[in-house]
């Protein structure tokens, strides 16, 4: 399906010498394995590096849904999932996302209720919310 979400490992290549950009698709891997619950087309909204797997070194990712009552995910680079259980959003509209690791902060726009939100991962809970504008769809799309 084309609507299926899927985790894509890119090898890019610059070459200085003529400033050329090459970019491959090494591998595909679909996510709905790794994703618990994931039903019908929720719209993956963010993505970030969360730690490398001690035992097997393969690179943990958070995924969070926009569309769903837990929102966000641990899952593999090979698309599997990481954890036991979900992060639950609390009903979160997820708009984009940055995780803190040195402090385990998933910090997140929520676009529902217009705000910037830092949610302890280990914890379970908001520890920081922030109004944002309401209306304007662009200001309010993602996290760096």
């Amino acid at each position: 399906s084309t609507d299926e979400p899927m985790l894509h490992h890119i090898k890019y290549f610059y070459d200085p010498s003529d400033g050329s950009c090459n970019a491959t698709v090494l591998t595909s891997d679909s996510l709905k394995a790794g994703i618990p619950c994931l039903t019908g087309d929720h719209g993956i909204e963010a993505i970030a590096y969360k730690e490398t797997d001690a035992v097997s070194g393969e690179p943990i990712f958070l995924v969070g849904l926009q569309d769903s009552d837990k929102g966000v995910y641990e899952v593999t680079a090979s698309g599997q999932s990481a954890a036991t259980s979900c992060y639950d959003g609390g009903g979160m509209d997820l708009r984009g996302f940055s995780y803190d690791d040195a402090n385990d902060i998933l910090w997140y726009v929520a676009d529902n209720a217009n705000k910037f939100v830092g949610y302890k991962m280990d914890e379970g809970c908001e520890i920081a919310s922030f109004d944002t504008p309401a209306g304007d769809i662009t200001s309010e799309e993602g996290v760096t």
